[in-house]
């Protein structure tokens, strides 16, 4: 059945095809003509309003499933009676009375005899229902699918003439959505898989991974300073990194507290409700049933407190990037706060009383695993203390708008690292600093590789391309730099153990890309002085400008096989094809020079 008003209909449509309801069309006329059509006067009302308001406007669909209980018969078998009467010895005199009578009688046993073959029973039905709401989200459906629809226009939303001219207009008018489970899941994945990487890749395609500045000549500087103003242009930069770090900051809340509410659905500890009176010499001499449940109680606390502390220390942090380090030590301290907390409680406090003075033995055991908590409780607020110190160049590295932000940040980060390393308890051997060192160079890696791209760096301005594999290999020279002078520094100061990493972990992915950005900038500069030899200028004096392009055209080709390689050159993996790619290079490029330095008489 179409809906006289096509916007409504349209709507349906997109509910009908994100919960997949072609086969019920039922929910969807149930929910027209509820309330005596109260429901679909409210999606009316939501698309003719019009809103002076900045709030969006939203129009939620549920689906829920409703249980009924109902009273259904279910046939039983009949038995029959095995004394039969004998047909035969019945008398057929009788009086037009008895004989009305007779029948009355036998109808009304034929329906108890009816009745009887069937058994009632309550069984359960399942109904599924869909459900509007405008501008609000009740509670009742936190954890339903929910489609939606947020309105971008303030105006009412007018009716198209045909569901041609609604597919084109309505879309245009909307922004629709679906998600289904615990909000903040839906949040946390939408943030850290859509958002986080779309504002990160839309702050480099605004930015030019702040290139295009530099990139812009003089004569374009001037006609643009026209029209825009260059404050504007130079403030931008610093607010969009404000927002991803805010953003990443927001999404490490939205972690800590799914985190709170895993550690309640997940480990608690099964502490019983007892009535404990505090005359604890009377109930351990008179309650034996009473003392062997805390008993039980006890022991179990100790396995659950041993089996927790186990999966705690198997646990990895669960991305490459510094800022999982961060992350990882963050869970950490919560879920191992949360339980110290769990044994504060005056229930528990009280069971560990009465049961020192019953089995001191229980209780040993359980406060030396109650220590050993206590202790990784401790180390990890330590830890997460001084990596917080950290967070902002952690930042900086992952979210910077351009390498210069990169460059300026890591000699501070390893001024950082050395406090840490002089100062920490637990920062302060290599089997913690050297992951964290590790983490820093793979987030430095990821952060060239996004930018650089051998695929499209000779489609962008030869000066600006240029720049940018010059200061991608800068950054990750810095980084070997800097760690050179920092060690150096902790030998002569004399404080703390020297600085003895295991230099190719740190370092051989970080030299391989440098080499690599070194090449592809050895590469530019090369078209740039075959460019700037066939240029306008020889163009100008030679007699065969035919060559010129020929010769041109062979330069542009050059780039082809670097622009089409079907590996990542990044990859220590492509080492040897790599160099096979630039061997080819370089040998094209001294052919085409000899004949460049034999051909001067064009």
């Amino acid at each position: 059945m179409v809906h006289d008003d096509l916007r409504v209909e349209w709507i349906l449509q997109r509910v009908i095809a994100g919960f997949d309801l072609y086969d019920r069309p039922e929910c969807l006329e149930e929910l027209l003509n509820r309330g005596d059509g109260q429901e679909e006067e409210k999606m009316i009302r939501y698309l003719n309003l019009v809103s002076e308001e900045e709030s969006p406007s939203c129009l939620l669909f549920f689906k829920a499933i409703r249980e009924e209980e109902i009273e259904v018969k279910i046939p039983v078998e009949k038995t029959k009676d095995e004394d039969v009467s004998d047909p035969e010895s019945k008398t057929w005199s009788r009086s037009e009375a008895e004989i009305t009578s007779t029948a009355e009688d036998a109808e009304e046993e034929e329906e108890e005899e009816e009745e009887s073959c069937y058994r009632t029973e309550v069984q359960v039905v399942y109904h599924l229902e869909l459900h509007v709401a405008v501008n609000s989200y009740p509670e009742r459906f936190l954890k339903s699918t929910v489609f939606y629809f947020i309105r971008n226009t303030k105006e009412t939303i007018v009716e198209p003439l045909d569901m041609t001219e609604a597919n084109i207009l309505m879309p245009r008018l909307f922004d629709i959505g679906m998600h289904s489970g615990h909000p903040l899941l839906v949040l946390q994945n939408k943030l850290a898989n859509v958002y986080l990487p779309m504002l990160m890749m839309h702050q480099m395609k605004v930015t030019g991974a702040g290139y295009q500045s530099q990139a812009a000549s003089p004569q374009q500087n001037s006609v643009e300073g026209a029209d825009k103003s260059p404050v504007k242009s130079t403030i931008r930069i610093p607010i969009r990194d404000e927002l991803l770090n805010r953003t990443h900051k927001y999404l490490g809340l939205i972690n800590t507290s799914l985190q709170h509410l895993q550690i309640q659905d997940d480990f608690t500890l099964d502490i019983p409700e007892l009535e404990l009176k505090p005359e604890v010499d009377v109930l351990l001499s008179t309650n034996a049933e009473m003392i062997e449940t805390l008993e039980q109680c006890v022991m179990n606390w100790q396995t659950q407190i041993t089996v927790f502390i186990e999966e705690q220390q198997n646990k990895k942090p669960q991305a490459p990037g510094p800022m999982a380090e961060i992350a990882f030590w963050q869970e950490r301290a919560s879920i191992l706060c949360a339980l110290s907390e769990q044994l504060k409680e005056p229930m528990v406090k009280k069971i560990m009383l009465e049961m020192t003075k019953a089995d001191a033995a229980i209780v040993q055991t359980l406060e030396g695993t109650v220590a050993e908590l206590n202790k990784y409780r401790v180390e990890s607020d330590d830890n997460l203390r001084f990596l917080s110190t950290l967070e902002r160049h952690f930042m900086n590295l992952a979210t910077g708008s351009h390498f210069g932000v990169i460059l300026e940040t890591i000699p501070p980060l390893m001024d950082s690292l050395q406090i840490v390393w002089i100062i920490s308890r637990h920062y302060n051997t290599n089997e913690r600093m050297l992951p964290l060192m590790e983490r820093i160079a793979w987030q430095l890696c990821e952060r060239v590789s996004q930018v650089v791209d051998v695929s499209t760096i000779f489609k962008e301005k030869r000066e600006m391309a240029k720049s940018m594999a010059r200061d991608a290999k800068q950054v990750l020279d810095q980084w070997k730099t800097s760690y050179f002078v920092v060690r150096a520094e902790i030998e002569e100061s004399g404080r703390g153990a020297r600085w003895e990493f295991d230099r190719k972990r740190l370092f051989e992915r970080t030299d391989y890309m440098a080499s690599i950005c070194q090449d592809l900038y050895n590469v530019l500069q090369v078209l740039v002085e075959f460019y700037n030899i066939f240029g306008p200028e020889l163009k100008g004096v030679t007699r065969d400008q035919k060559r010129i392009d020929e010769v041109l055209h062979r330069v542009d080709a050059l780039v082809l096989p670097i622009e089409e390689v079907r590996f990542n050159p990044f990859d220590m993996s492509n080492k040897s094809s790599w160099k096979t790619i630039m061997r080819d290079f370089d040998s094209t490029a001294q052919a085409i020079e000899a004949e460049a330095i034999g051909g001067q008489h064009y």
